[in-house]
């Protein structure tokens, strides 16, 4: 049995409803988000979206780890929410903490250093809940890009390289790198931002709105010294 089948057989039957549609040449055309959907992707016919959509969880992971090129297919989701949760809580942000290691990285990888920040404020003010499996060095995904190294492997570094900050947040970013690369050019912050959240995603959630209000509202340019107090009393003084 091979990978395509297995995905097929469990593939989300909304999705599954608009892949069967696209065998219909009148159906894309009569709907005008479909049909948005359809050019922009560009692909040569309805029946295309098909067949590389069947395979698509199985080729992002492989075209993020093996660097190949594979047009990932996200759509708008006008009920995802970007506002801010109760349990985002601004003191565990360390995006000012190592401001200087994101400036440095956004530049070697050339792209948007806000963009990392606001990814970074997403993480560390969501995931400090695993703070205490990290004591203990039974945290999947490591902070302050919450790279998950259970579903990566060494793709990005080894388990010890990704908790040095600078491997860590060099690691998000290539991530970031490598999901633009396989989006149209110009694709939204919510997008990318889903995706590095969720690869499988077929539409933007609320994380991904979420990470685009973060983005332009820069939290980070507001905090104070409670940021570190707080993350003092609660984590423990900086190593």
């Amino acid at each position: 049995m091979d990978d395509s089948y297995e995905y097929e057989t469990e593939i989300n039957q909304d999705f599954e409803e608009f892949l069967n549609s696209a065998y219909d040449d009148d159906y894309v055309s009569s709907r005008p988000k479909t049909y948005d959907i359809f050019n922009e992707m560009n692909f040569q016919s309805p029946v295309d979206i098909r067949t590389r959509s069947l395979t698509d969880s199985i080729n992002r992971k492989k075209s993020i780890i093996e660097q190949e090129n594979f047009r990932f297919f996200i759509r708008d989701n006008p009920y995802a929410s970007g506002k801010k949760p109760f349990y985002e809580l601004s003191g565990f942000s360390e995006v000012n903490k190592y401001s200087e290691f994101i400036d440095k990285v956004a530049d070697e990888k050339d792209i948007d250093a806000r963009l990392i920040r606001a990814i970074m404020y997403m993480e560390t003010t969501h995931g400090y809940y695993d703070v205490v499996f990290a004591l203990f060095d039974k945290n999947k995904s490591i902070l302050p890009m919450n790279i998950n190294e259970d579903y990566w492997a060494e793709t990005f570094g080894t388990r010890e390289e990704l908790k040095d900050p600078e491997n860590n947040i060099r690691a998000g970013a290539e991530l970031i790198s490598r999901i633009q690369s396989n989006l149209p050019e110009n694709a939204s912050i919510e997008k990318t931002a889903t995706l590095y959240n969720n690869l499988n995603a077929t539409e933007v959630t609320d994380y991904g709105m979420r990470v685009r209000e973060i983005y332009k509202s820069q939290p980070w340019l507001t905090e104070d010294s409670n940021s570190a107090k707080f993350q003092q009393f609660f984590i423990g003084p900086p190593f």
